[in-house]
């Protein structure tokens, strides 16, 4: 059995952003030092783009407690901006119609073992003449 195969969608994605959010920090502390030794610097679309890929909290950490780019413009606001895909993909993911909901399980455990649970859909009436009562005592 493969490693997409025993984990979910979301503890995959746990571990996505444990390790985005710690390269992130580690490549900010880095830039910092390296500007304090008068060294090559990281180039600011990388720092950028570590933050749009999920590691903008650990961007804004580091940016705070290093001290490091908190006062230089445009950087300081197009990493305020790489924060606003996050809020987008969490309302998608949470919105997600359910005709789409089985993607990801298909994707993750392949179209033969596709996860479904008869459990988590509501009834299309839900209230009076509806079979509310026959899915609350499921």
């Amino acid at each position: 059995m493969s490693l997409t195969h025993s984990l979910s969608v979301t503890a995959l994605a746990a571990i996505w952003l444990l390790a985005i959010n710690l390269l992130t920090y580690i490549t900010f502390y880095t830039d910092k030092q390296r500007a304090l030794a008068k060294m090559w610097r990281i180039p600011e679309s990388r720092l950028l783009l570590l933050a749009m890929l999920g590691g903008w909290p650990a961007a804004k950490a580091a940016q705070t407690r290093f001290r490091h780019k908190t006062r230089k413009e445009p950087f300081r606001t197009q990493l305020n901006l790489a924060i606003l895909p996050a809020p987008i993909i969490i309302v998608l993911a949470v919105f997600a119609p359910d005709d789409q909901s089985g993607r990801w399980d298909r994707m993750i455990h392949g179209p033969d073992q596709s996860v479904t649970d008869d459990t988590t859909t509501l009834p299309r009436k839900f209230g009076p003449g509806g079979n509310s009562e026959a899915w609350i005592s499921r």
